[in-house]
């Protein structure tokens, strides 16, 4: 992924006045521990933090759009035995619409954090939707229409942009699996490349070994983060794949 920024994030650097913080993006499989360092670092950090879930699941997010609650309402919808599974065209259509949905919450939550961002505070983003589409596209369980996944992510990296640093919290998948209990061990392991797939090359993309205490990873967590305040390159950027 090429590091870009939207146009309102540009006008946000361009404008001047006070000092603005950063963003920062927490990536990594399920149970990487990134809401958990997340909620850490606004509890602890010793700078204005505030988090914000950039993630796909729409349960989880704390400021969801209007359409995302009527989404939520289509697509659980009443599960009945014997009912016929809708047709392929219904499942794209569907598919399509909490796309277009994603786009918007996506936006929205981006201009929250820009807004944060401008009053001082490093604005921390628990998962990133780009990342998140990658994983995806990578999932050897998905079914769907691949060309949609690929779109998908290279609409949000538009719409978005990229934050300040994106943290890869890497754990294996061994131990990502043991700590949530979900998913196979290649399935993780398919989601972890595509992160560090996704961040190859980019100078503002780094791994923490996640698989330590948590303290210890907070710390490693803090100090790149302090290095992106200060204007230093971090010198641990651009990491390859490390497994």
């Amino acid at each position: 992924m090429t590091r870009t920024s939207s146009s309102a994030d540009g006008r946000d650097r361009a404008a001047g006045g006070a000092t603005r913080g950063d963003t920062v993006a927490l990536v990594g499989v399920d149970g990487a521990g990134k809401t958990t360092i997340a909620r850490r670092l606004t509890e602890q950090a010793p700078w204005p933090c505030r988090s914000l879930y950039m993630g796909q699941s729409l349960a989880s997010s704390a400021s969801l759009l209007p359409t995302s609650r009527a989404v939520q309402s289509v697509t659980r919808g009443p599960s009945r035995a014997g009912r016929r599974p809708p047709s392929v065209v219904r499942q794209r259509v569907r598919a399509t619409a909490v796309l277009g949905n994603r786009l918007l919450e996506g936006t929205w939550r981006s201009w929250l954090g820009r807004r944060a961002r401008r009053r001082g505070a490093v604005v921390v983003y628990d998962r990133y939707l780009p990342f998140e589409a990658a994983q995806v596209r990578e999932d050897p369980e998905r079914r769907h229409v691949r060309g949609l996944d690929r779109f998908e992510e290279w609409a949000l990296t538009h719409l978005l942009g990229h934050p300040d640093l994106v943290i890869h919290l890497d754990v294996p998948a061994a131990v990502a699996q043991a700590r949530k209990g979900e998913g196979s061990l290649r399935r993780l392991e398919r989601r972890r490349r595509a992160i560090v797939a996704t961040g190859a090359g980019h100078g503002g993309f780094v791994s923490v070994d996640a698989a330590r205490p948590e303290d210890e990873v907070l710390a490693d967590v803090v100090a790149h983060i302090e290095t992106v305040r200060s204007g230093r390159p971090s010198p641990h950027a651009a990491v390859g794949d490390t497994g």
